[in-house]
């Protein structure tokens, strides 16, 4: 996932669910997708997910608001899904939000 800065809004964040081979899981049954981001002040900001295309990819898709991504450094971010025969969180992942140049 390429880096975004940070106050982006309008950024996409990918999120592919795998199984437990590393390979895409078809998620296309989720009645619940939810993404879990964690920013680097430790607050947690938990948004509903789309597909990117159908779900059988296993990927998960959020566009940014206003206010998401307001601190720079580490995040992570988790999927929450519910679905038959899955009910759960799935690994937690890393990716870090570039800090803005000061306003002259």
């Amino acid at each position: 996932m390429p880096q975004p800065q940070q106050d982006a809004v309008q950024t996409y964040i990918r999120y592919q669910v795998l199984d437990e081979a590393g390979a895409p899981r078809d998620i296309s049954g989720a009645f619940v997708k939810q993404l879990i981001f964690q920013r680097p002040d430790k607050t947690l900001l938990t948004v509903d997910a789309g597909f990117y295309t159908n779900g059988t990819d296993g990927i998960l898709q959020y566009i940014t608001a206003a206010g998401d991504l307001n601190g720079f450094g580490t995040y992570q971010v988790q999927a929450n899904l519910q679905m038959p025969g899955f009910l759960g969180r799935t690994e937690a992942r890393v990716f870090f939000v570039n800090q803005n140049l000061p306003i002259p």
